[in-house]
């Protein structure tokens, strides 16, 4: 085989599976939120087809709050083909989970598994799980009874 070819192939194959790495590879959903010195140290909101049903202002010595940094800490997002290139929120399709500490968040599509991630600098669109594995509708049920909605 030439060698031309030959290196032409391991470069390749290298290419791929760097590439395959960084589409699975699991990142902290948790990680996405700063943590706020503020009194009002995170807001969560639910919504249902761009109608808000349900909006919470925490203060960062709260239960709730606590409560839900444990449940997001257990929870992971991975690229998608969308991640690469920023673009405009998909709110307003179907219920939504938005939690923001200071000017970084998430959105959560709920019915389609989609995380929306806001760092204050860019927005990007990921994946929450797996082979439709449906963790986003996991993790909004777990917020939503521990803010007793």
């Amino acid at each position: 085989m030439n060698k031309y070819l030959k290196r032409t192939l391991v470069v390749s194959t290298i290419m791929i599976v760097i590439f395959v790495i960084i589409m699975i590879w699991p990142l902290p959903l948790r990680k996405v939120l700063r943590k706020e010195a503020d009194t009002t140290a995170m807001t969560v909101s639910l919504s249902e087809h761009d109608t808000n049903v349900s909006s919470f202002s925490l203060s960062a010595n709260s239960v709730e709050y606590r409560k839900i940094i444990e449940i997001l800490e257990d929870y992971t997002y991975h690229c998608t083909w969308y991640s690469f290139i920023p673009h405009e929120s998909f709110t307003g399709h179907g219920e939504n989970l938005i939690i923001y500490t200071g000017d970084s968040g998430i959105i959560v599509d709920v019915d389609k598994g989609r995380v929306f991630v806001d760092k204050g600098t860019a927005e990007h669109t990921y994946r929450i799980d797996y082979f439709g594995h449906n963790d986003a509708a996991q993790l909004a049920a777990q917020i939503k009874k521990v803010l007793k909605i």
